[in-house]
């Protein structure tokens, strides 16, 4: 799941950085974790912190329709 976001992100120029950072980190507006059931999740909140505004952001959003688009279109729905 990871990798066909990457790829989804990248298709249709989402910039992608991987790396090590932290909550406290200025410029950190959104954040998300990927798995096979949930797809592309946003996390809003982390130890109690909001993350950005607290609300699942653009990017996210974004990325979460692409790949449940891409899903449905790989089992043809």
């Amino acid at each position: 799941m990871r990798r066909m976001i990457i790829r989804i992100a990248e298709r249709t120029g989402i910039k992608v950085e991987e790396r090590p950072w932290k909550l406290t980190e200025s410029g950190l507006t959104e954040c998300m974790m990927s798995s096979t059931t949930n797809a592309c999740l946003p996390l809003c909140r982390i130890d109690g912190a909001p993350v950005g505004s607290g609300k699942p952001g653009p990017v996210c959003k974004q990325l979460r329709a692409l790949i449940i688009n891409e899903l449905e279109a790989l089992r043809g729905v």
